[in-house]
């Protein structure tokens, strides 16, 4: 986070005053946003029609506004009521010079179908990216925990960027438990983008899974055995599962780990 170099130079305070301001308006602004996207339908729907550009990036791809506009549609007429809570305990916001600001943190969710009788409720790490404290020009995140809420102390500690392979499968799992009450856990963490790359067995077709995520998107995974513990490998597309026994090298970024899985984002297997 800065202001531009002269202005810094000249009026420190002033400069310091501008970067919370964005701070602020942005940390407000995921707030607004996640109370809007639990209203009704009209209304969440119109709040997304503001707040999302021509184009923008969500979850990794790509999207014009009316594409975007679709898929934010889909979730909301295929769970009608949900409710959206940040936990303020775990935000972190970092904005740079041209006031684009990057805000991580935890959210709790319901959702609900009444006309499917269908239910879901769960936490999911979530990164925006918002201009101005006005625009969404990139939204992400991914589910930590489905079927219940994720327990407050069950933070991540972090991690100095490395490269990872099966032996260091126990370290990554104890660094990530060690300080559970660590603030800033999801900036530190998540963006270290811990590469691993390692050896697991295949344990056949039956452990690809397609998971619905808390935006309504397909998320694909299969779970591997490796001499460490399992690991899930969250990918982007489906792949059709290698025979089980059949050694794999595993490839991906150290997500989160949940009891003793090793969760992998962007995985890829061969």
């Amino acid at each position: 986070m800065a202001c531009i170099a002269g202005f810094a130079l000249a009026h420190p305070a002033l400069c310091q005053t501008a970067d919370r301001t964005f701070e602020e308006a942005s940390i407000a602004f995921i707030h607004t946003y996640m109370e809007r996207w639990s209203s009704s339908n009209p209304e969440a729907l119109a709040y997304m029609d503001e707040v999302f550009p021509d184009k923008a990036i969500y979850f990794n791809q790509t999207f014009g506004h009316a594409a975007l506009m679709r898929a934010k549609r889909h979730f909301a007429e295929r769970w009608p009521l949900r409710r959206f809570v940040v936990r303020n305990d775990n935000l972190s916001v970092s904005c740079d010079q041209q006031h684009l600001c990057t805000v991580w943190g935890l959210v709790d969710w319901h959702c609900r179908s009444p006309e499917r009788y269908a239910e879901a409720t769960g936490t999911s790490v979530f990164a925006f990216q918002v201009q101005d404290g006005q625009v969404v020009l990139d939204e992400d995140g991914f589910v930590i925990a489905r079927g219940q809420i994720l327990p407050r102390n069950a933070a991540a500690a972090p991690v100095a960027p490395a490269e990872y392979s099966n032996p260091d499968i126990p370290k990554l799992r104890q660094a990530f438990y060690d300080d559970l009450a660590g603030r800033n856990w999801i900036t530190k963490w998540l963006s270290a983008q811990q590469p691993f790359s390692g050896i697991a067995r295949s344990q056949g077709p039956a452990s690809a899974r397609d998971l619905i995520d808390s935006n309504g998107f397909d998320m694909p995974y299969a779970v591997f055995q490796s001499d460490q513990g399992p690991i899930a490998c969250m990918m982007t597309d489906k792949r059709p599962m290698p025979p089980p026994g059949e050694t794999v090298h595993v490839r991906g970024s150290v997500a989160i780990f949940i009891d003793q899985t090793m969760y992998l984002s962007h995985c890829s297997f061969g």
